[in-house]
């Protein structure tokens, strides 16, 4: 019987702590949650923005198929396109690339 009742007096403070430490934190505000989903519904200024590693770009040429081409920036920073082969891509605008 003293086996039963440590399990229920486990059983109800486990209970009781996850009650009390769960869904008690406070929310974001309002303006908060107005603010991040701003930040997330602007792009970024494609003349200001540097590329960095894991970015994607997309290279066309027009009348070129061939090598229109998306192309991510691999972690060295570089990227590999035909013609011109590897060049350092990270750290610069989509402009000055």
């Amino acid at each position: 019987m003293k086996a039963f009742s440590k399990k229920i007096i486990c059983s109800i403070a486990v209970s009781a702590f996850l009650a009390t430490g769960w869904g008690c934190a406070p929310g974001i505000s309002s303006t908060t949650a107005a603010q991040a989903g701003a930040a997330q519904a602007l792009p970024p200024d494609a003349d200001k923005y540097s590329l960095g590693p894991e970015d994607v770009i997309e290279i066309s040429v027009w009348k070129e198929p061939e090598l229109t081409k998306q192309i991510v920036v691999r972690p060295d920073g570089k990227i590999t396109y035909p013609l011109i082969g590897e060049i350092q891509a990270a750290g610069l605008t989509v402009k000055d690339l």
